[in-house]
Order: C-alpha cells, then structure tokens, then sequence
C-alpha cells in the first residue's frame, strides 16, 4: 500500500513515455501505460504493461474519464 496516499499499488496509474520506467512500475504492481511516442519496438522487459499509447490523448479513455 502507498502510504501517503493509502492506495493499493493497482489504483495506481503509472504513465512514462520511457519504456523502462513503465516496466518496473508494472513489476511493482502499478497500472502501468507506456507512452509509446514514437513507435518503438517493445523490449523483453518484466511486468505487464496495462497499456500502450501513442499519445497522451488515449489516456482519458483508458481511466474511464
């Protein structure tokens, strides 16, 4: 749990446009999304990515708002 914001890592939204940052966010449970701004290929990293955009545009749909 977050302690300061007394969240469940998973209630969490991670966002990096660094594919690396995301990757460890989602190993540590985070709902984490990629920011994938210019189309590079996805490396063998650990943690499931919740999602891949292009742009920051996606983002309000993926949160449901």
């Amino acid at each position: 749990m977050t302690l300061h914001l007394k969240l469940s890592p998973e209630r969490v939204c991670f966002v990096s446009s660094n594919g690396w940052d995301a990757a460890g966010a989602a190993q540590f449970g985070f709902r984490a999304v990629w920011a994938n701004r210019l189309g590079a290929p996805r490396e063998n990293l650990p943690g499931t990515l919740a999602a891949e955009i292009r742009d920051l545009d996606a983002l309000p749909g993926l949160l449901g708002l």
